[in-house]
C-alpha cells in the first residue's frame, strides 16, 4: 500500500508544487469487496476430535518447552487452551458424568434422604387412609341409626 503524504505542523505551509491526490481502488479490488461483504458467511462446521487425535494433540503438547510452542500447537490445530485443559481432565477421570449440579452426598446419606422421604409419603397416605376408615365408621353409625328407625316404626 503507498504511503500517503502526512498533513504538514501547525504553522508551517504546505509546499504548493505537490497536489494531495485520493488514493484510487482497482476496479477488481474494489468488486471483491463489495461482493464478499454483500454475501452471508457460513459457519464453518464445528471440528470433533477422536480420542487418539486427542491424546496425540496433548502429547504433542506436553513436548512444547520454548515459548510460543503451545500457541503455536493451537493456531496449527484450530483450538482454543480450555480444549486442552477439557481434554486432560477426561483423560484423568474417564467416569462419564451426568449433566447438572454434582451431588455433595455421599451414597449412604442420599439412601437416608430418600429413605425420609419415603417415610412422609406413607405417612401422608396413613392420614388418608385413617380418615377414609373414621369416615366409613360415621356412614355405618349412620346407617345403623337409619336402619334401626326404619324397623321401629
Amino acid at each position: 500500500m503507498p504511503k500517503r503524504p502526512s498533513l504538514p505542523a501547525a504553522g508551517s505551509q504546505a509546499p504548493s508544487s505537490t497536489p494531495v491526490v485520493p488514493q484510487a481502488v482497482s476496479a477488481p479490488e474494489a468488486v471483491t469487496n463489495a461482493v464478499s461483504s454483500s454475501q452471508p458467511r457460513v459457519a464453518k462446521p464445528r471440528r470433533e476430535f477422536s480420542r487418539a487425535q486427542k491424546q496425540a494433540i496433548l502429547a504433542e503438547a506436553e513436548c512444547c518447552t520454548e515459548r510460543g510452542d503451545i500457541g503455536a500447537l493451537l493456531r496449527r490445530h484450530g483450538i482454543y487452551s480450555a480444549a486442552l485443559t477439557k481434554w486432560r481432565q477426561a483423560l484423568q477421570d474417564p467416569s462419564p458424568r451426568s449433566p447438572g449440579r454434582p451431588s455433595s452426598l455421599d451414597p449412604k446419606d442420599q439412601q437416608i434422604t430418600e429413605l425420609q422421604r419415603r417415610i412422609e409419603q406413607l405417612e401422608v397416605q396413613n392420614k388418608r387412609d385413617h380418615s377414609l376408615l373414621e369416615l366409613q365408621k360415621k356412614v355405618l353409625a349412620v346407617m345403623n341409626a337409619a336402619a334401626a328407625v326404619a324397623m321401629t316404626s
